[in-house]
C-alpha cells in the first residue's frame, strides 16, 4: 500500500500538459474503469495520484505555475470527492484482504484527503 509510483515516458518533448494529452487521458480512464485501485497502491509523496485524477476526470482549467516548470490543474471539488468516493470500495476490499483494520482505513482516507488539500470528512468504510 502506498508504494507504487507511475512513470510514463514518450511525452517529454510535448508542449501540451501531460494530463491534457488525449491518448494519456484515454489510457488512464480505461485503467480506472477496469482497475479503480489507485487509492490503495499509489504513493502519496509523489504527484501520481493527482495526475491520475487529472487524467480520469473533467478538468475545469489548467495553467502554468510562475516557475514555468510545474503544472497546476484546478479541480471541481464535487468530482474530486467523487473520485475519492469511487475508490473507497476497492481500498476497503484490498485493506481487508491484507488484514488491515478499520483504523488503518481511516488513516489512509485522511492521508488521501490531506493529499488533495481537502478537509477531514467522515467517509464510512464500505460494508
Amino acid at each position: 500500500m502506498g508504494k507504487v509510483v507511475i512513470c510514463v515516458s514518450g511525452y517529454d518533448c510535448t508542449a501540451e500538459e501531460f494530463h491534457l494529452i488525449g491518448a494519456v487521458r484515454k489510457y488512464f480512464a480505461k485503467i480506472h474503469r477496469q482497475w479503480p485501485c489507485w487509492l490503495y497502491f499509489l504513493n502519496l509523496e509523489s504527484n501520481c495520484l493527482r495526475v491520475v485524477a487529472c487524467c480520469t476526470r473533467k478538468i475545469l482549467s489548467s495553467d502554468q505555475v510562475l516557475s514555468g516548470s510545474t503544472a497546476r490543474a484546478l479541480f471541481d471539488l464535487d468530482w474530486v470527492t467523487r473520485f475519492i468516493g469511487d475508490g473507497l470500495d476497492p481500498l476497503a476490499q484490498l485493506m481487508e484482504a491484507a488484514g488491515m483494520d478499520e483504523g488503518k482505513f481511516d488513516k489512509r482516507v485522511w492521508e488521501i484527503l490531506r493529499y488533495f488539500g481537502l478537509p477531514r470528512h467522515p467517509y464510512k468504510r464500505p460494508e
